[in-house]
């Protein structure tokens, strides 16, 4: 990705471990090593490992950088509690790449 042919952010979730899910981002972006995306957990006080058979609140936040400045925001919530937060995004090094659908 060289900002100027897309980039995307969405859900991740990988498996079980002890009895939990984690979450977190999947996403293409200016500075990722290799061909496949980057994974990042959801890790903050442990909330982004959510227990099986209960319900929660999951919230995500993308904001585009500005082109040229590494200023783009990643940000998820857990029943309303901060679980991740990135705010040196590059997604984008031209204007007209904008966010096309959730």
């Amino acid at each position: 990705m060289d900002g100027t042919d897309g980039w995307s952010a969405r859900g991740l979730f990988d498996g079980q471990e002890d009895g939990c899910t984690p979450i977190g981002f999947y996403c293409y972006h200016m500075d990722m090593k290799g061909i496949y995306g980057s994974n990042w957990g959801w890790d903050r006080d442990q909330l982004g490992f959510l227990e099986n058979n209960r319900w929660y609140c999951v919230e995500q936040h993308v904001r585009l950088n500005t082109p040229g400045l590494p200023d783009g925001v990643l940000r998820g919530w857990v029943d309303g509690r901060l679980a991740f937060e990135k705010t040196d995004m590059r997604f984008r090094a031209v204007d007209r790449l904008k966010i096309e659908a959730v």
